[in-house]
């Protein structure tokens, strides 16, 4: 085999596994034929534990668009489950069915940090 051959290979495996997607793929309600319904980057919340089926919810969201309900991550982690924390969040809201009575809107975090 050609040397040059050889290295050109190499050199495209190596580009093609530095790539990265900082936009991470849906995870939650994927076993519910959900889709996604809007995409949500940077917004103010506060993490509420008060009513909606004993689960977390976001509440006091900053300027999202028509968002009439709080939103109900799937995937909130144990470092923010405390009542009135404030938080900085991104992540994809999910649709919602006619047949569903629901109190929050179904929500994918994808990213979270304290503010």
């Amino acid at each position: 085999m050609n040397i040059r051959i050889v290295i050109k290979i190499l050199v495209l495996l190596v580009t093609i596994n530095s790539c990265s997607n900082d936009d991470s793929l849906p995870n939650c309600f994927q076993e519910e034929n959900r889709k996604i319904e809007a995409r949500f980057t940077d917004l103010i919340g506060e993490i509420d534990n008060d009513g909606c089926q004993s689960n977390y919810t976001i509440i006091g969201i900053s300027t999202p668009p028509n968002i009439y309900l709080p939103l109900a991550p799937c995937n909130l982690s144990e470092e923010f489950k405390e009542d009135g924390l404030k938080v900085r969040f991104s992540g994809y809201m999910y649709e919602t069915f006619e047949t569903e009575d629901i109190c929050a809107m179904p929500f994918e975090i994808t990213k979270m940090e304290l503010e």
